[in-house]
């Protein structure tokens, strides 16, 4: 499959991902940044969980 697209020259991607990109003006920041919201995000995710599992456990 990875050949084939290599070949093709074409990537699938969501319709949401491309108008987000061309609304953004540098596009290397949006990636960035959708990467930073994800890795804080699973940080207050896991805190969260922790925290709970800690108080059903004691």
């Amino acid at each position: 499959m990875l050949v084939y697209m290599v070949a093709m020259r074409v990537m699938e991607v969501p319709i949401v991902q491309v108008i987000h990109m061309t609304v953004v003006l540098d596009r290397g920041m949006a990636a960035a940044r959708l990467v930073l919201m994800c890795v804080m995000g699973m940080f207050v995710a896991g805190a969260h969980d922790v925290s709970k599992c800690g108080a059903e456990l004691r």
